[in-house]
């Protein structure tokens, strides 16, 4: 699997939500906002005076947290079968963690 570069993630869409029961609902009309998990996560940034930084350390994400963002945010890749968003960490507007949810 190759890494995004810089701090940007690849993001996976959830396309839509499963019931108990086995059925697919359609992602509900909530405007430009879409959700999806973040599958990798690049190494980091440089800024203009030469520091390293991860804006997704900095912010929480990782690996597995669920992330919602503007539909129209990064751009769309495929690798193999699979595809992905490629999201800038600033354009995340919520996250959760899954394994933080399950502490509760």
């Amino acid at each position: 699997m190759f890494r995004p570069s810089y701090d940007n993630m690849f993001v996976e869409i959830i396309e839509g939500e499963k019931t108990p029961g086995g059925i697919i609902l359609p992602p509900t009309s909530e405007g430009n906002i879409v959700k999806g998990i973040v599958r990798r996560i690049g190494k980091c940034t440089v800024t203009k005076d030469g520091k390293t930084v991860n804006h997704c350390e900095i912010m929480g994400i990782k690996e597995g947290s669920i992330v919602w963002f503007l539909k129209h945010a990064g751009v769309e890749v495929a690798y193999g079968n699979e595809r992905y968003r490629v999201v800038k960490p600033l354009d995340v507007y919520c996250i959760a963690d899954p394994e933080e949810d399950k502490k509760d």
